[in-house]
């Protein structure tokens, strides 16, 4: 099956003004067997009636009702809507038609001579394999299997299908191509020849002069993603073979001249390949040869083995019998039915075709059986090669049977060319198709070629000349549009496949834009059509002006005959002259002999339809600029012009609208007629914007002028239509009211909106080009003037005043125009708000008595829904018209009075334009709104307030949403599916916001009205209540997530989204009151977090706090059950209690998340904006003050008592034994699952046909907000999760750098229905299994590590920054307050060091208060969860104490300083006197320290990798004494715990002996030229001073070369330590290859600080050092060595020589250049000069 897989959602219904249409629709739909699949099975005389023996080949019953649906099919022929078929509409009667293929296809095998196309290579594979089943026996009875009912039944449906795609946009929904391509080898020539149709129709993009509004999307079906290799390719191209080249005699034009085919005709050569030396066949003769399995084999079929010697045998494939039977007659088969007695003396296709197969078989056999080759048994010919046979048999027969046939063998030719050139992306190939026939372009035109001119054609018509020849030939020479229908040389049908087929050569564009493509111009095809500089004469620009002034003409003489009274009718007998009745007499036996003539309606149709044929055409060659550049010269202009003009006056001449109309509804000529003014308004729109010389022939002609009275007329008729009376007064323009008291809505039809679209848009793009100065002269019309016209201004205000009629999109054309006429010409404003035309606009948004302005007031919680039409495109516009109506004082204060601002933003937080419902806010539409506001408070101040109140507003009513709704959830009060749509919805109102907010925040002037107006405060709020899921979507949602370290618990970018604006509200503005706020609000949620972990312990029945403490998460998740989600149903009411309160508990560390990493953001921003404002805004340093205060240091400690406690828990529970055995139970096939599934991104989700994202073939889109259901999901090769729907596979997240989030799974349950086979073996896959709840809940707890970071590395930051842009002279003080010593830099160095020595201390006293409880020691399970603990604070550490950033790196020695020496450490730092013995009594506990912990993770890791040695030893073992050999896999080295904590650990010493940053930076200099009393305040805390007795001012400056020297000399005891382990044998090389490299460090670090360096006074009288040198490099290498080996060290108290210091001088003067502070100082450092 292939049923519709594009999405529908939230796509508007198409406006369908003919209610049969609709009904149709309707009936159809019924039959879709996916809605009506009770009725089918429950009745079981539904299907066709076949007979008991036609129906004997098959035991399956059909799907629907066969019979049914082909009575209804066979009501829609012929296309006679005037609207087309939007294919969205159409889903389940496609549905229903591609069951019905389906089964045709499955139950009857004998209607297809070769296997069934299936897609892709690999569902091709069996027939590819199969060998052929060939009895020459039975091969002229194959047609008769099939039974007759079903290739007439097949034939309706295929003839709807033409009739369907041909008329119809939207074509990618259409899926069922294979079952089309399948058909391509049919039994029946006519099904296959209806398959060829319907592929062509599908292929040809949509008729854009027929589109009421523009298409979603380019035009794009599967087919235009096909490959040359592909079986549908290959097909197309075997059938776009001929017989031959005009050169050769065998050209298109000649072959349907030539009556029949005789021998002597020049030789076709029909082969495949060149025969060589082997005679050439003659032309009776049919050639094939191929390769089969490496021989060569090849038949020759003369023309008396294709004709029958019994020729009273009845033919199978007889077309004539088959639509005599069926009741069916087709267009494309009428001359071949007159033709019935010479097509029965041929064989049919299919025996020739299995004769073919039984001769190709035995040639093979006695060439392998010469070679002695045992092969003959295996005759595998591919389907590929058997359809070329096929082509080339049917090619041949067509030649040879009747003129007739050759002629629907060339429109089947060309049908394929068309589909080629459409859709095959093969350039190479449709290249070297023209090149292999270069005349191919050529006998393309001689098919179109006309037999007179314009100038005759007017001429006739005008003179009245009779012709004598026949009635109908006099009728078309009278009526001169009819002359357009009949040809005397080429049939109508095959003149307009030859103008589709160059349509589509010129139309295909492979090269730059606005270019030919390649196979155009080998081709020449402008060439070829006249179309040159010059070429008045040529044939498009003559076929243009002889179809136009045929029409025209055709409109004059009507006119005269309504003026006369004259009908059209008249007999021409009376006018012929006496003179010739001889004559008229002596032709009657002519016209008696020949086929009587069409109906004249039918001719005039047939006129019409080539007319749009033409212009079609004509419309490619002027999107290209040199076809634009011809054609203006030929006089196209003035053509189309005229063409309008005339119409128009048509349209106001006569009460009727056209000459066609036909009682009181308009025919389908009439809508044809439409059709063209259509087209030929768009040809001018075309050649406007490529031409200028086009514009000013344009404006020349009043073209305006001529498009303004078109509309006026059309819609004066609308509205005579609607009153019923043709004298319907004008309107008062002057007060925008009409005389009528008619209210009713005007009705359209389907013609007059696609032509009301094409002038509006036309005159839309004339005034934009006016206004950009394009093509800019005296004839140009001003816009003002022409706005001021009674007619335009009539139609404005009647579309304005009724959009719901004329629909959203013609009212955005308004706008557009409106906003483009008054940007032009301001002073039109004033007339545009004094007609009332801007109370009209309005009126789209507050509503007729501005009753919107009260739904929409102050309370956000009682507003209600807008009135604009959920229309993106009027959406967009609305901005736009507002910013053009404020351009003057008096405008602007209309609009402020009115203020429309809320109304209009209320779109974005109403589920009436969110999806399910509308689309039409997708694709970055709030972004494009907030760029239109932001333009309108530029220009206007006065508005600022009221459009950010407005936004505020909007804000406050999505939260109000976003509360109510999750206390719905919360009690289940709606039911689940609607709770799901107003989740998904309330998640587009977020993203909306967002977007909005993202535009106005870049400016700066939008910042502090949106402050004051409590903006931030709701921004706050909107974090919390619209970004995260709850209930039991939440924990799916987190359960069902691949990669949690990458993914987010938020439904999209919002959340990032949200911080982003955050931080560029702090660069713009004080931060001082933003971190008030959101340490505020991050208070209140911490202790919103505290009580949703006490609930979880309550739900859990989990183990109490220990002494109430807050953020106490030990023991939690043990609490937890261990089982996955889908095993827990709703009516567990204990485990549904626990998932709530995990919800709830996911959902609070998710806020505290968000929040943590805002208040981090911040701080990153006021410290960059205070470097950039430099010294003199230095008054905005009061976030210093909020960072130093008590309330700051306080929430800092409960975060990281929260970090650390969760931490803790998670490390402990991931160190289990059993949590890796569950682990391992994700990596297998899991029992079979349903995933509910939202799409969250707002691009959507792409579907392909496997897990491949880059091989696979995309075959449709799920649209953001869909919920979908998949059965399976893994993770491809490229290590994204994929889930697999019914429409296909779909990814998780997108790929790159950003990762969003693609999908997110709502529910997962046990799936209890047959799920489709699905294949494990056929491509690469790793299996991703759904965690345990347990498991889910510490991926949660972990990303508060995250966030915890990311504040800490703020802090980080804002102390080295301080430290390093204090100006050289004021280093001391570090504060701009010169009473308080640096209280931002010591308050920050005194929150990190004590809560990362709190984070050190917490596992020994957790572990010793959990010994004390259970009274045992700790075991190796217990020191692996201390390890990894360890890693990530090291890790922490490591973050807070290095930075890199570009070229730059910075170390935090003194947050290093203050934690060595809070633990008693006091080797080479300078400390007071009195500090020693205060030291010695208060030093941390062994193994408390930072080292400690450094030292402990290293032993740690050694015995973990001894184990796994050692168990892999004994598994060896194990394998030898049994004898067996066990598949080998990969071999585990290390612990979870291991891999987590070791690579921090090696990468934090790494950067401890990094010499360079310890002496040599400008941190070490600054502390070394720090007055004491800073440095012993970022050395100490408060308390610590306090008790100190000692002047602390007297304290020894610091030595950073003494200090390296001690740290060096510990770091290589405890390096020294682990090389002695015993253990460090057992680890493997990508362990031990970093720990050398970071030892080759150390040991050159000791190398450096061995140096002894002395001031020039040190040195004696003769320049010698007073002490003995060691220059010797041995020397130093020996001191290292004895370092290592634990003996005394040299003395280290040397002075490393001075770092750079850059000059404050010439820092100031960088920063007068615009530079900041920090950036000068890092390019003066990286220069190492101040010059």
């Amino acid at each position: 099956m292939a049923p519709v897989v594009i999405s529908s959602t939230g796509i508007p219904r198409q406006t369908i003004d003919n209610p049969e249409l609709i009904k149709f629709i309707d009936r159809v739909s019924t039959f879709d067997p996916t809605i009506n699949n009770a009725k089918s099975k429950s009745d079981d005389s539904a299907g066709m009636d076949i007979d008991e023996d036609d129906n004997s080949t098959s035991d399956k019953k059909p799907p629907l009702d066969i019979d049914g649906l082909v009575d209804e099919l066979k009501k829609c022929q012929r296309w006679r809507f005037q609207e087309q078929a939007d294919l969205h509409e159409w889903a389940h009667p496609l549905n229903a038609i591609d069951a019905v293929l389906n089964y045709f296809l499955d139950a009857y095998p004998s209607l297809l001579l070769i296997p069934r196309d299936r897609g892709s290579a690999d569902d091709n594979k069996d027939a590819l394999q199969s060998p052929l089943s060939i009895d020459a026996t039975t091969s002229g009875n194959v047609a008769e299997e099939t039974p007759q009912h079903v290739l007439s039944c097949l034939e309706c449906i295929l003839t709807f299908l033409v009739t369907l795609l041909r008329n119809s946009i939207n074509k990618t929904v259409f899926n069922s191509i294979f079952e089309l391509s399948s058909l391509l080898a049919s039994v029946s020539y006519e099904i296959a020849s209806l398959a060829l149709e319907a592929l062509s129709a599908l292929a040809t993009p949509p008729m854009l002069h027929r589109q009421m509004v523009p298409e979603l999307a380019s035009h794009t079906t599967r087919m235009h993603s096909m490959k040359m290799d592909s079986i549908l390719a290959m097909r197309l191209m075997d059938m776009a073979r001929g017989w031959g080249t005009k050169g050769s005699g065998l050209g298109l034009l000649q072959c349907i001249n030539s009556a029949v085919a005789t021998a002597e005709t020049t030789n076709p050569h029909l082969s495949d390949y060149e025969l060589g030396d082997e005679k050439t066949p003659s032309v009776l003769d049919l050639s094939f040869q191929c390769t089969v399995g490496g021989t060569l084999v090849s038949i020759t079929l003369t023309k008396e083995q294709l004709i029958l010697v019994d020729n009273n045998s009845t033919q199978p494939d007889s077309d004539h019998a088959k639509r005599q039977k069926t009741g069916i007659q087709t267009k494309d088969f009428r001359s071949t039915a007159m033709k019935q007695q010479q097509d029965q003396q041929f064989k049919s296709t299919a025996q020739v075709f299995q004769e073919s197969l039984v001769l190709l078989k035995e040639d093979f056999m006695k060439k392998t059986n010469d070679i002695g080759d045992s092969r003959g048994s295996d005759f595998l010919l591919s389907p590929e090669k058997q359809f070329t046979l096929l082509s080339t048999i049917r090619l041949s027969k067509a030649f040879y049977q009747s003129s007739s046939s050759r002629v629907f063998a060339i429109k089947l030719r060309l049908r394929a060319l068309i589909t080629v050139l459409h859709t095959l992306s093969s350039v190479e190939s449709i290249t070297a198709y023209f090149m292999a026939q270069p005349e191919l372009c050529g006998e393309l035109v001689d098919l179109i070629r006309p037999t007179v001119s314009s100038g005759g054609a007017a001429t006739s018509s005008d003179d009245g000349v009779a012709m004598t020849v026949s009635s109908s030939e006099s009728e078309s020479s009278s009526n001169s549009i009819l002359a357009l229908a009949d040809s005397p040389q080429v049939p109508y049908d095959v003149r307009t496949l030859a103008i589709e087929a160059l349509t589509a050569l010129v139309a295909r564009r492979d090269s730059a834009v606005g270019s030919f493509n390649i196979a155009a111009r080998h081709a020449n095809v402008l060439t070829e059509l006249g179309v040159g500089k010059g070429q008045y004469l040529g044939l498009l620009p003559t076929l243009i002006r002889f179809s136009l002034a045929a029409l025209n003409s055709f409109f004059l003489q009507e006119d005269a005959n309504r003026g006369t009274g004259v009908q059209d009718d008249t007999n021409l007998d009376n006018n012929v002259d006496e003179n010739i009745t001889g004559l008229e007499l002596g032709l009657a036996f002519v016209r008696a002999t020949k086929p009587p003539p069409l109906p004249k309606q039918v001719r005039q149709e047939r006129a019409l339809e080539f007319i749009d044929a033409v212009l079609t055409l004509t419309s490619a060659v002027i999107s290209v600029p040199s076809g634009t550049s011809a054609l203006t010269d030929c006089g196209i202009i003035p053509a189309l012009v005229s063409t309008v003009a005339l119409d128009s006056q048509m349209n106001n001449s006569s009460k009727k609208p056209s000459p066609f109309v036909e009682g009181n509804e308009e025919s389908y000529s009439d809508c044809l007629l439409k059709f063209i003014s259509a087209q030929a308004i768009q040809i001018l729109e075309g050649a406007i914007v490529t031409h200028t010389n086009a514009l000013s022939a344009f404006h020349e002609l009043k073209g305006v002028d001529v498009l303004v009275q078109r509309l006026h007329s059309e819609v004066e008729l609308i509205r005579q239509n609607l009153s019923g009376d043709n004298d319907v007064a004008m309107e008062d323009v002057a007060t925008g009211s009409r005389s009528d008291t008619n209210n009713e809505k005007p009705r359209l039809q389907g013609a007059q909106r696609v032509l009301l679209f094409s002038a509006v848009n036309c005159l839309t793009v004339v005034f934009h080009a006016n206004e950009a100065g394009v093509g800019a002269n005296a004839a140009a019309p001003a816009g003002g003037a022409q706005l001021r016209k009674p007619e335009l201004m009539t139609v404005l205000l009647d579309i304005m005043g009724n959009v719901d009629s004329y629909g959203g999109v013609l009212a955005a054309l308004v706008a557009t125009f409106l906003s483009d006429v008054m940007n032009s010409d301001p002073q039109s404003v004033q007339y545009v708000h004094s007609s009332g035309l801007a109370q009209s606009f309005l009126s789209l948004i507050l509503g007729k008595e501005n009753e919107m302005k009260i739904t929409f007031g102050e309370d956000v919680e009682k507003w209600g829904e807008p009135l604009i039409e959920p229309s993106g495109e009027l959406i967009m516009a609305v901005p736009n018209v507002l910013s053009a109506l404020c351009l003057t004082e008096a405008g602007a204060r209309a609009v402020a009075e009115a203020n429309p601002f809320p109304s209009i933003l209320s779109v974005f937080c109403s589920p009436k334009y969110a999806m399910p419902n509308s689309r039409c806010l997708l694709s970055e539409m709030a972004a494009i709104i907030g760029s239109g506001l932001d333009e309108i408070m530029r220009h206007n101040p006065s508005l600022k307030s009221s459009v950010v109140k407005a936004v505020v507003q909007v804000m406050k009513r999505v939260v109000f949403i976003g509360k109510n709704l999750s206390i719905q959830e919360e009690s289940m009060e709606n039911s689940t599916d609607d709770l799901e749509t107003a989740r998904t919805q309330l998640m587009q109102y977020g993203h909306n916001v967002t977007q909005l907010l993202e535009q106005l925040v870049h400016n700066e002037d939008y910042i502090s009205p949106f402050l004051n107006a409590g903006g931030f405060d709701v921004l706050l709020e909107l974090a919390r209540w619209s970004i995260i899921p709850s209930g039991r979507q939440l924990v799916a949602h987190a359960s069902c997530l691949s990669c949690p370290s990458l993914a987010c618990l938020t439904h999209s970018r919002t959340g990032s989204s949200l911080s982003t604006i955050v931080k560029t509200i702090a660069s713009y503005n004080d931060p001082q009151e933003l971190i008030k706020k959101i340490c505020a609000a991050l208070s209140s949620q911490l202790t919103h977090l505290d009580g949703s972990i006490k609930s979880l312990r309550v739900a859990t029945d989990s183990s109490p706090d220990k002494d109430g403490d807050e953020f106490v998460c030990d023991y939690i998740l043990d609490g937890i059950p261990c089982t996955a989600l889908y095993n827990i149903e709703s009516a567990d009411t204990k485990m549904s209690r626990t998932v709530d309160a995990l919800s709830i508990f996911y959902r609070s560390t998710s806020t505290v998340d968000w929040l943590t990493s805002s208040l981090a953001s911040v701080i990153k921003a006021a410290i960059h904006r205070t470097h950039e404002l430099g010294l003199a805004q230095r008054r905005e340093n009061g976030w210093k003050k909020e960072i130093s205060s008590a309330s700051f240091e306080k929430l800092v400690a409960r975060l990281s008592a929260l970090h650390r406690s969760s931490l803790w828990e998670v490390c402990r529970q991931r160190t289990k034994t059993d949590f890796d055995e569950r682990e391992s139970l994700r990596s297998r096939a899991s029992e079979p699952l349903l995933y509910k599934m939202r799409i969250v991104c707002q691009e959507g989700a792409i579907v392909r046909t496997g897990i491949d994202i880059d091989g696979c073939e995309n075959v449709g889109s799920v649209e953001m907000g869909e919920v979908v259901d998949a059965f399976d999901r893994c993770i491809n090769s490229s290590g994204v999760l994929r889930y697999q729907t019914n429409r296909g596979w779909i990814s998780e997240l997108t790929r790159g750098h950003g990762r969003e989030n693609i999908v997110e799974v709502i529910d997962v349950v046990k799936h209890t229905a047959t799920l489709p086979s699905i294949s494990r073996s056929d491509f690469e896959r790793i299996e991703c299994a759904v965690p345990d709840l347990c498991s889910v809940s510490a991926t949660v707890m972990t990303k508060l590590h995250s966030s915890f970071t990311n504040l800490f590395a703020s802090l980080e930051k804002l102390m080295v920054s301080s430290i390093r842009s204090t100006p050289l002279l004021e280093r001391s003080p570090l504060s701009i307050n010169q009473n308080v010593i640096g209280e931002h830099v010591v308050s920050a160095c005194r929150i990190m060091s004590f809560n990362l020595r709190k984070d050190l201390q917490f596992p020994h006293e957790s572990m010793n208060a959990d010994e004390k409880m259970a009274g045992t020691d700790t075991n190796f399970s217990d020191d692996a969860a201390k390890c990894m603990y360890f890693g990530n604070i090291i890790n922490l550490v490591h973050t807070c104490m290095y930075e890199e950033k570009r070229d730059r790196r910075s170390f935090n020695i003194p947050l290093l300083l203050n934690m060595l020496l809070s633990t008693g450490w006091k080797n080479g730092i300078s400390v007071p006197k009195d500090f020693a013995d205060k030291c010695s009594a208060d030093a941390s506990q062994p193994g408390d320290d930072l080292l400690s912990a450094v030292q402990f993770v290293m032993h740690h890791s050694l015995r973990d990798m001894s184990t796994y040695v050692t168990s892999h030893s004994t598994q060896e073992e194990k394998t030898d004494i049994d004898g067996t050999s066990s598949k080998q896999r990969k071999q585990q080295r290390l612990s979870r715990a291991v891999a987590s904590s070791l690579p921090p650990t090696l990468a934090f010493l790494k950067r401890l002996v990094l010499r360079s940053l310890l002496v040599e930076s400008q941190i070490s200099n600054a502390l070394s030229r720090m007055k004491p009393t800073d440095y012993v305040s970022l050395l100490m805390d408060k308390t610590t001073i306090d008790q100190l007795a000692g002047d602390i001012s007297t304290t020894p400056k610091f030595n950073a070369g003494r200090f390296a020297r001690a740290l060096h000399l510990k770091l290589a005891t405890l390096t020294h330590e682990i090389w002695l382990d015993e253990n460090i044998c057992c680890a493997p090389a990508h362990i031990l290859n970093p720990f050398a490299a970071y030892t080759e460090e150390l040991m050159s670090c000791l190398d450096e600080g061995s140096k002894p360096i002395f001031s020039p006074g040190e040195g004696n009288g003769l320049g010698g050092s007073n002490r003995p040198r060691s220059d010797s490099r041995t020397n130093r290498i020996l001191s290292s060595l004895n370092v290592l080996l634990g003996h005394d060290a040299d003395d280290g108290d040397a002075q490393p020589p001075e770092p750079f210091e850059p000059n404050e001088e010439t820092i100031e003067r960088l920063s007068e250049m615009g530079f900041s502070r920090d950036n000068a100082i890092d390019a003066l450092e990286t220069v190492e000069s101040s010059e």
